[in-house]
This record gives C-alpha cells, sequence and structure tokens, in this order.
C-alpha cells in the first residue's frame, strides 16, 4: 500500500514561539516530506514545510470546525494535534494528540485564575477538550514520564498507548565551551510569565530579601509579556527591588544564549511544567541551576544542582543565596548536568520521533 498523508495542527507554529509551537516543529522535523501543515493565512512563515492556507480565525472555531473539514477534503490519514486539545469530529483515520501538561485539571486553590480573560478561557477549553478526546487518540505524545503517569491516573489510559518524546534542543545550545560556567555578569537568570503557574511573585519576594545583603546583584527575566512589565513593575517597586529586576522584552537565540552563559546561575521557580525547556538551555549552557521539586523538574534535571519548595518564599531565597555564594553551589554538578542534557540533542530525539512515526507510513492492522 502507499504512504500516508500525515497532516498536522500548523497554527501555533509560526511567529515568536516556544513551548507547543516549538514541539510542533520538532515533529516534524525529520517527516517535512510526508507531512501536510494547515495554517490560518495570517500566519505565514512556514518555512520549507508543504502546507495549506485556511481562513483566520480564534483557535476554537479553527480547531472545531474549519480544520476538521479541511482534514476530510485533503483526505488526512494520520492527523497530528500538537497543542492538548483535538477536535470533536474525527475525520482522519487515525490521530495523534500530543499532551504537554495537564495544568489546567488544576483546581483554583492550586492554582488560581489568571489576570488575563483570554487564559482563563483557554483553560476551562482545554479542560474541556481534553478531556472529551483523549479517549479518541489512536496514540498520545507526552514530553515526560511525569506527565505520562498523569495522564493514566487522570484518564484511567493504558501507559502503552502513550509515547514520551522530550523537548529537543538545537545543536548550536552545544557549542558553548568547557570553561563558560565562570560568569562574566552580577546577575540571575530567569525564564518565567505572567501565568499564575509560573510563581513569579514568590521569586520576586525571596530576591527582595537577597538584595539587602547583595546591593548590586541584578534579576534578569525573560518571558513576561511587555502588557505585563509595569504591573510586575509595581510589585518590584514596593519591594523596593526596581533598580535590580530587568523584564527583557523579544530575546534572539544568540542573546538569549548570552543571558545564560553570562549569568551567575539560573533559576526556575515554576509551580508546574510537564517538561521546563529553560531548564535544559541552562543545563546545556554549563552555568549552575535552582529549580521547583514539583512536577516533571526533578526528573529533566535528574536530581543535579539546587533543588526547593516553590511555595516556600524561605526555601527559593536559600536557593538564590547559594547560586550567588561562592563555593556554596556544587560545581561537578555542572558537567554532571550538562553530560544529562545531551540526551535532549535534536539528533537524538529525531530519531525517536522517526521511529515512533514509521508505523503510519504504512498501513496494516492499526498500530502497532
Amino acid at each position: 500500500m502507499g504512504k500516508n498523508n500525515i497532516g498536522i495542527d500548523g497554527y501555533w507554529m509560526t511567529g515568536q514561539f516556544r513551548g507547543m509551537g516549538r514541539f510542533a516543529w520538532q515533529l516534524v522535523a525529520s517527516l517535512r516530506k510526508e507531512c501536510i501543515a494547515f495554517y490560518p493565512k495570517k500566519r505565514t512563515d512556514s518555512g520549507d514545510l508543504k502546507c495549506i492556507e485556511l481562513i483566520y480565525s480564534p483557535f476554537p472555531i479553527w480547531e472545531q470546525i474549519q480544520l476538521p473539514f479541511a482534514i476530510k477534503k485533503n483526505k488526512i490519514d494520520v492527523m497530528i494535534y500538537p497543542y492538548n486539545t483535538g477536535p470533536l469530529i474525527k475525520f482522519e483515520k487515525k490521530r495523534v494528540i500530543v499532551i504537554h501538561d495537564l495544568i489546567f485539571f488544576k483546581n483554583n486553590k492550586e492554582l488560581p485564575h489568571s489576570a488575563s480573560i483570554y487564559q482563563n478561557i483557554g483553560r476551562y477549553y482545554r479542560r474541556l477538550m481534553t478531556g472529551l478526546n483523549i479517549k479518541k487518540a489512536d496514540v498520545i505524545i507526552t514530553v515526560s514520564e511525569f506527565t505520562k503517569l498523569e495522564i493514566c491516573s487522570t484518564f484511567n489510559i493504558n501507559p502503552n498507548n502513550i509515547i514520551v518524546i522530550p523537548n529537543a534542543l538545537s545543536d548550536h545550545w552545544y557549542g558553548i565551551e568547557e570553561n563558560s560556567s565562570v560568569c562574566n555578569e552580577n546577575y540571575i537568570f530567569t525564564v518565567a510569565g505572567d501565568a499564575p503557574s509560573k510563581n513569579l511573585k514568590r521569586l520576586l519576594s525571596a530576591f527582595s530579601k537577597l538584595v539587602k545583603d547583595n546591593t548590586t546583584l541584578r534579576l534578569k527575566i525573560a518571558g513576561v509579556k511587555r502588557s505585563k512589565h509595569k504591573y510586575y513593575s509595581d510589585i518590584c517597586q514596593e519591594l523596593d527591588i526596581i533598580n535590580n529586576v530587568d523584564f527583557l522584552g523579544y530575546i534572539s537565540i544568540d542573546e538569549l544564549k548570552g543571558l545564560y552563559k553570562n549569568a551567575k546561575g539560573f533559576i526556575f521557580a515554576s509551580l508546574f511544567e510537564g517538561f521546563g525547556i529553560p531548564l535544559i538551555e541552562a543545563m546545556a549552557s554549563r552555568i549552575p541551576i535552582a529549580y521547583s521539586k514539583s512536577t516533571s523538574l526533578p526528573e529533566i534535571a535528574n536530581g543535579y544542582g539546587i533543588c526547593f519548595d516553590p511555595y516556600s518564599i524561605q526555601e527559593i531565597y536559600e536557593a538564590l543565596l547559594i547560586l550567588t555564594t561562592k563555593d556554596a553551589y556544587p560545581m561537578n554538578d555542572i558537567q554532571r548536568a550538562y553530560e544529562h542534557s545531551l540526551q535532549y540533542k535534536r539528533n537524538v530525539v529525531d530519531s525517536k520521533v522517526i521511529q515512533t512515526f514509521a508505523k503510519f507510513y504504512q498501513f496494516d492492522d492499526g498500530i502497532k
């Protein structure tokens, strides 16, 4: 029999993407000759990937109405949905759903509502659609063993139907020389965000305790939307650290590498992470790391570096203190963490992607 037509939802695969859009590109990087991406016309930079453009619409309308009928029209055999959800209508023969995390299933006590109405609507949409769609999937892909266990326990899914494919880093992250662990500037770097799960308020509170004794230390923060800079700047003003905190705008890959490389250390205070790409970037950059002991992060770091309770401002402060105090950090962990990060190199992960999707190229009696 001939090869299958493989499709992917390309809605979030353009622009200044990270996270889910980045993982979607990772999945199709080795399948470009086999894969068709469905893009909204408003989003254009599809690179050399074969794409079919549809009228732009808000994501729920796109996913539930436009995409299914485009799949039917183009006779897609295997369809990849890389954003946790999928349409209720199934026209493809086989469905692959990527579940990055189950943060949106947390109750309001565990994870308070966001200040963003858009984020709150998205949270309830994902909660509803993931629950309805996960049983429709022929294969579920997730990014960590932690999230795999969460999926199994939440939805009573057979673990044999879930494949773990981690996020990958491209080779240019591994061009950093070993002696680059010697920092050049007096700052801590973090990649956060404005969602409550990113735990930025507690990190700022902990940092405010540290700068009382280290007044020249800075905290450089990437990932917070410009529209939220004033909100967090006001918090910094209240904590009297406004002159010690930098909220960064858009950062190129080269600039991002420099921010990691020249930092005293990297801290990741997130409450919930399905994987945690910034942690791998820091490990590949050969710098000291400190991270939450919650969810997937201890698995990703393999126990190297400093682990802390993200709900405890005191423990976050102590982690920051270790990162900035000479001889306090276990320096052997820098090389060990770097070596551990090699399993996330693009070529290593790509081989697993190819192995996973090879079974879809030819139809037989079903997915093996």
